[in-house]
């Protein structure tokens, strides 16, 4: 696999995304869990579910407070009126990967996500 760093943004999210595109790999209130339900770094072996930033965490971790964040927030912003971590704790799974298929959208028309976040 490629340098996490080397990637496009729509491609860290992207794997990101499959990360948790299955709901029984997917968790609320940590960023990582292991099968037992204890709490896990996202990048750990023993980690099975992931948040959202968490499953960003886990595929790029150097990019988690870069531009991948950043177009999750804007994403979720614009669609939820909140940032990604509330969208993936209080709405849940479903509503979580709407926000990662519009990132990516965003990411690979390549459009400014700043713009996204003032419309």
């Amino acid at each position: 696999m490629k340098n996490p760093d080397d990637l496009s943004t729509a491609a860290v999210l992207a794997l990101a995304r499959a990360r948790i595109a299955d709901e029984r790999c997917f968790c609320r209130g940590y960023l990582a869990m292991t099968a037992e339900r204890r709490t896990a770094h996202p990048a750990c072996a023993t980690a099975v579910r992931w948040c959202a930033a968490g499953a960003v965490v886990a595929v790029a971790p150097q990019r988690f407070n870069a531009d991948v964040t950043e177009a999750l927030r804007a994403a979720a912003l614009r669609m939820y009126g909140g940032d990604h971590i509330a969208v993936n704790d209080s709405i849940g799974h479903a509503a979580i990967m709407r926000v990662f298929d519009m990132a990516i959208t965003m990411a690979s028309a390549g459009k400014e996500l700043l713009e996204a976040t003032q419309t």
